[in-house]
């Protein structure tokens, strides 16, 4: 059993939460009145550059807007709203960042745009991480090794002395070219093995 964990690392969607991008393309779907596949079609081939930053979100919804019809304004509230209707969060581990907090340092790192930072600081889970680190703020996105750094170098732990925890196995495979240590989320009680292995203190 390892020991020399000092730092843990989660994503939001689909670890914090219920990944939310089929619901929200459902709501979507039902708000603009159009065929959800069409909807799926145009808007998820762009996901990951709308959470890039550098002006992309806005660049992306301009096009999607004209194919549409709506302002960018008007998408961004839309997909604001979507986001607030379908959150659904994982109770149990939320708690169980706010146990491992002061035994370990905790680090939220997601890939997100705008409106989901929004989502994230409205439902105060912020308080719960000592760093935090969004690819719409820095400007790369998982699993690219940049993003696992910048997060490392805020927490102030090497790689080795932490542990990314993620529901999709490309940015755990990220996180472990970055040197880290990685663990796929499938459900709580998983999570709590797979720390405990690590020798990760969960109570």
């Amino acid at each position: 059993m390892e020991n020399n964990i000092k730092a843990v690392v989660f994503d939001w969607g689909g670890v914090l939460m219920e990944e939310p991008t089929q619901r929200i393309l459902a709501y979507l779907a039902k708000k603009f009145d159009i065929d959800l596949e069409s909807l799926r079609k145009r808007l998820e081939p762009h996901l990951d550059r709308m959470q890039s930053g550098d002006g992309v979100e806005d660049r992306v919804w301009r096009m999607i807007g004209r194919k549409l019809n709506y302002e960018v304004s008007e998408l961004k509230a839309i997909w604001l709203e979507a986001l607030e209707k379908t959150y659904l969060p994982y109770p149990e581990v939320i708690d169980l960042v706010k146990k491992l907090r002061g035994d370990y340092k905790t680090g939220l790192l997601s890939n997100l745009e705008d409106a989901g930072v929004e989502v994230i600081k409205k439902q105060g889970l912020e308080e719960n991480f000592d760093e935090i680190v969004y690819s719409c703020k820095v400007g790369f996105i998982k699993p690219d090794k940049k993003i696992y750094q910048i997060m490392l170098k805020k927490l102030g732990v090497k790689a080795e002395e932490a542990v990314f925890i993620d529901d999709k196995e490309i940015n755990i495979d990220g996180a472990k070219k970055a040197g880290m240590k990685g663990i796929v989320f499938l459900n709580y009680q998983k999570l709590v093995q797979d720390l405990k292995l690590l020798g990760v203190k969960t109570k």
